[in-house]
């Protein structure tokens, strides 16, 4: 399976450390993993060499889901407001878990 993992930014912290997880856990079990952001930020220096990331607006995104064939995209809920769940139309499953709780 080849799945996307997108955020709406690149900041250090717990989203950014999560999808470096996810993508650990999901490349140990033989699927093809890569990650978005929608802005570049504090955490872009930080990401490991190996791991594939592109940065860029929903079109960009679109696109590169399209282009490659991913199977999922994986986002945070708050991104709902990116536009992420556009990804649907072109044949990508969406799954959007919470990684922060908010007031």
């Amino acid at each position: 399976m080849k799945i996307l993992l997108a955020n709406s930014t690149c900041k250090v912290g717990g989203v950014s450390m999560f999808m470096l997880s996810m993508h650990a856990a999901l490349t140990s079990r033989g699927h093809e993993c890569e990650l978005f952001f929608f802005s570049r930020g504090t955490m872009e220096r930080h990401l490991p060499s190996g791991v594939p990331v592109h940065f860029g607006r929903l079109t960009d995104c679109m696109r590169l889901v399209e282009r490659q064939r991913f199977t999922v995209v994986h986002a945070n809920n708050i991104d709902w407001t990116t536009g992420i769940s556009a990804v649907r139309h072109i044949g990508a499953r969406l799954v959007l878990t919470a990684h922060k709780a908010r007031e």
